[in-house]
C-alpha cells in the first residue's frame, strides 16, 4: 500500500472526531509532499477555475484550508485578501508557514461557522466535504458567508457526490434558487500517479450564490 492510501485509510476509516485529529496530526508534515507524489489534481486545477470565475481584491474563504498550499497559490495568482478555516488545528499550523493567509481559524465544517453572513465574494472548498469529513448538511453555511452574486467553487470527488448524498445537497440548493451552477469540470482523476487511488474521480463546480 502507497504512503498516500495507508494515510487516506485513517482519515476515511476514522472512528470520531479525536481519531481523525490523531490522523491528520500525523500526516501533516509530508501531507503535501505526499499529494504532490501522488499528482493531487485538485492544486493543478482549481487556481485556474478559480481565476476564470473570482475577481481579484475579492474577500476569499478557504474552506478546509488544510496544510494551505491552495492559499500560496493563490497568492502567485495575486488573491491578497484570504481566510482558512479548518477542523484540525495541526494543518492549521503547517497552513500558517505559509504566510498566505490573513486569518486562520479552527472551525467545524458540519456545524454553524462563526462568520458574518455575506462576508466573502467567493468561497473555495477542495477536498474537506466528503465521505468521513464535512457532511453535506455543512453547504448552506458556505452559501451563507458568501455574498450574493459572489462565487460558490467545490472540487467533489464522484463517490460521495452519487453515493453519500453530497451531490444531492447540491442539487437542492440549486432547486431552492439559493445557487446557479455556472460550470462544472469534466471527471479527472484526483492522484493520477498513485497506482492505489489513481480511480478516484472528481468534479469541480462553480455557483453563483443567489
Amino acid at each position: 500500500m502507497s504512503p498516500l492510501s495507508q494515510h487516506l485509510s485513517r482519515v476515511f476509516g476514522a472512528e470520531g472526531t479525536n481519531d481523525l485529529d490523531r490522523a491528520y496530526r500525523d500526516w501533516a508534515v509530508s501531507y503535501d509532499r505526499d499529494l504532490a507524489a501522488a499528482g493531487y489534481a485538485y492544486f493543478q486545477l482549481l487556481p485556474a477555475v478559480i481565476a476564470r470565475h473570482v475577481r481579484r481584491g475579492e474577500r476569499l474563504l478557504d474552506a478546509g484550508v488544510g496544510t494551505g498550499r491552495l492559499g500560496a497559490l493563490l497568492r502567485l495568482l495575486d488573491y491578497r485578501d484570504l481566510t482558512g478555516v479548518d477542523h484540525s488545528s495541526d494543518m492549521i499550523q503547517v497552513a500558517r508557514t505559509t504566510r498566505a493567509y490573513d486569518t486562520l481559524r479552527r472551525m467545524d465544517l458540519g456545524q454553524r461557522l462563526d462568520l458574518p453572513d455575506d462576508h466573502f465574494g467567493a468561497t473555495v472548498t477542495a477536498g474537506a466535504f466528503t465521505t468521513g469529513h464535512a457532511p453535506p448538511h455543512g453547504f448552506p453555511e458556505l452559501v451563507r458567508v458568501t455574498r450574493t452574486g459572489g462565487r460558490l467553487v467545490i472540487a467533489l470527488n464522484e463517490t460521495a457526490r452519487t453515493r453519500d448524498g453530497f451531490g444531492a445537497a447540491l442539487d437542492e440548493l440549486v432547486r431552492s434558487d439559493s445557487l446557479e451552477l455556472l460550470e462544472q469540470t469534466p471527471p479527472f482523476a484526483v492522484f493520477p500517479y498513485d497506482p492505489d487511488e489513481h480511480d478516484l474521480r472528481a468534479r469541480i463546480d462553480v455557483y453563483a450564490v443567489r
